[in-house]
């Protein structure tokens, strides 16, 4: 990191910001240090069923595709709903 003529902090692509490290960032996000220990014993709940790990695969892989533009997200939710639908137990 170095400074500007301004006194503000220029990042180079080696940096990393975190609310631990940057002053800025803390206070912009001052519930980080109860999230950071929230998250370290957070657990992704997901319905339980057979296929559920291949479910979040899909929507994962779907939810990159809207993000990544290659899909617009009304498709690309479109397109989980087809692909897990199968998966669903009867």
């Amino acid at each position: 990191m170095a400074a500007t003529a301004s006194g503000d902090t220029e990042l180079s692509a080696e940096d990393t910001v975190s609310p631990a490290t940057d002053a800025k960032v803390k206070a912009l996000i001052p519930y980080a240090a109860a999230e950071k220990q929230a998250l370290a014993s957070a657990r992704l709940v997901v319905p339980g069923f057979p296929n559920s790990a291949k479910a979040m695969d899909i929507f994962i892989e779907e939810l990159g595709n809207a993000m990544l533009g290659t899909k617009d997200p009304q498709t690309a939710m479109s397109d989980v709903k087809k692909r897990v639908q199968p998966l669903l137990p009867a």
